[in-house]
């Protein structure tokens, strides 16, 4: 498969789910399965550099750390499951890209949402953040500057 088009399939898929989290508030099960089972079979079948076992090491780590969060009311069970499943995309050497892209796209989201509710002359955030928005963004940002395609 033709590296752009493993890069158009991960976009395609961080912007479904960041697009159903930002209209929805909800990042179906479905394309967290999908988008998993996508990104390890391209690497089972040699597509992605990385390997195998290490892709699947930090899609379980990142599961573990997501429902961890989710557990103590940190993080959505959606977003553990988006987050999981692009990490199945890179190898457990890229965890931490993942993580800081995926911390400043966070920011970013937090960032515009206080600009919007400031605009609207309102004292709060605008109530819970899509953050499935911050985990997209910082996956692309992760595949096209690090080049994992």
């Amino acid at each position: 498969m033709p590296a752009a088009a493993v890069l158009g399939l991960f976009c395609l898929f961080a912007l479904l789910a960041a697009g159903s989290d930002l209209w929805r508030r909800r990042i179906p099960n479905w394309l967290s399965a999908v988008t998993s089972l996508t990104g390890l079979g391209l690497s089972a079948l040699d597509m992605m550099p990385g390997g195998f076992l290490s892709q699947a090491a930090h899609m379980a780590v990142s599961l573990v750390a997501g429902m961890v969060l989710f557990k103590f009311g940190l993080w959505g069970g959606g977003d553990a499951k988006i987050y999981s499943a692009l990490a199945a995309w890179f190898p457990l050497s890229q965890a931490l890209d993942l993580l800081l892209a995926t911390a400043l796209a966070g920011f970013v989201l937090v960032a515009i949402s206080w600009v919007v509710a400031m605009l609207r002359h309102k004292r709060e955030l605008l109530g819970s953040l899509p953050y499935g928005v911050a985990i997209g963004a910082g996956g692309v940002a992760t595949m096209a500057l690090a080049g994992s395609y």
